[in-house]
């Protein structure tokens, strides 16, 4: 949990839920906390780094834990992949589960980084995230994002060789984050890593109706993200090798298609859907056989937003060029590296100056 940022005591907050459940024989809760420093409580101030494992018990003392630690690590910073190694090897140490999820939990950025560190300046970039995995080699059941943003295509495949399922959200996460309370207690019933799936994402559609807040979560198989690329890849390869007068109507898409928070995400789904639309019988049935492979991966998507058309997966189209150097850093993403017609369309379309002509200004 990288709490050493503004959502330190979200961080608090989240581990009393825990604590309502706690860990017993059926579930193993083990929680590595960063907080901010100095924070203060009623009972004593700390902003190290601490190592827990969850146990069962109400506190009659406001955003106290009752839970002690079982190692203290003094300052670390959460955006260094030395940090989230070290971690990954302690739970494989500490924890023998049958089934393992490793939930990782602070701001999320979608591809652009995760796990924020206020008093390091830094953050877990999405190739330190793919770096620290692919070193220490474990696979996991299930890799939930409680990060806001994290529901992103190209973050997605950098990870897929690492777990069976992902528990994302394409948007952002409310303050309140994932409601341990509402589904740690039903994870008993649970027989296999896609029921646990479904359990924690109807638990957030559960919460958040009866908060009546806008959010989405999504669950999705990771053994269908090559097949997705694939199909992209063509489908973005035609695009790229449109005549100019065909080409410049994608530019149409920069205000047309349904946009995440962060404006440089749109909805994949949205997005090839409205490709189909402009260009016609030129993508043959490719967007419907991608529709069919997204929908045969996800497991279960949720949206309590009134009116929304996230369907639970983004993909990078910025609505202006970024800087050289975020260009470099998308360059640099596992996927643009195996598939590289959807970066080679968005290079085009900053080349033939589309985002000028819709009033956008380049980034300096």
């Amino acid at each position: 949990m990288a709490g050493d940022e503004d959502l330190d005591g979200a961080g608090i907050r989240d581990i009393i839920e825990m604590e309502q459940v706690g860990s017993d024989d059926f579930v193993n809760i083990l929680v590595q906390l960063d907080r901010r420093t100095p924070y203060f409580t009623s009972a004593k101030i700390w902003g190290d780094t601490r190592r827990y494992k969850i146990i069962k018990g109400v506190t009659t003392t406001a955003n106290q834990m009752i839970s002690l630690p079982i190692s203290r690590l003094g300052e670390i910073n959460t955006g260094d992949p030395e940090s989230l190694k070290d971690f990954l090897h302690w739970l494989n140490f500490y924890d023998r589960s049958k089934y393992q999820t490793l939930i990782l939990w602070g701001h999320g950025h979608g591809w652009k980084g995760l796990c924020d560190d206020l008093e390091s300046n830094d953050y877990l970039t999405s190739g330190e995230l793919l770096q620290a995995l692919e070193e220490c080699g474990y696979y996991y059941d299930i890799i939930g994002f409680d990060a806001c943003l994290m529901g992103n295509f190209e973050l997605l495949y950098e990870i897929k060789k690492y777990c069976k399922y992902v528990i994302v959200s394409e948007e952002k996460i409310p303050n309140r984050g994932w409601p341990y309370h509402y589904f740690l207690s039903n994870l008993k019933s649970c027989t296999s890593p896609e029921e646990v799936v479904r359990c924690i994402v109807s638990a957030y559609r559960d919460f958040y109706q009866k908060e009546g807040s806008g959010a989405t979560l999504s669950g999705f198989k990771t053994d269908g993200l090559s097949r997705l690329a694939e199909i992209f890849d063509l489908l973005a390869s035609i695009v790229l090798e449109m005549p100019e007068k065909d080409f410049v109507k994608i530019k149409w898409l920069i205000s047309g298609v349904s946009r995440c928070t962060d404006r440089d995400y749109v909805d994949l789904l949205d997005l090839v859907r409205k490709l189909k639309t402009i260009f016609n019988h030129k993508l043959g049935r490719l967007p419907d056989i991608l529709e069919i492979v997204y929908w045969e991966m996800c497991v279960k998507h949720v949206n309590t937003f009134k009116v929304d058309a996230l369907q639970g997966m983004s993909v990078y189209f910025p609505e202006g060029e970024p800087t050289i150097e975020l260009q470099k850093y998308y360059g640099s993403l596992k996927y643009t590296q195996e598939f590289s017609s959807w970066s080679k369309v968005l290079r085009r379309l900053w080349n033939n100056n589309s985002y000028q002509e819709k009033g956008y200004t380049r980034s300096s």
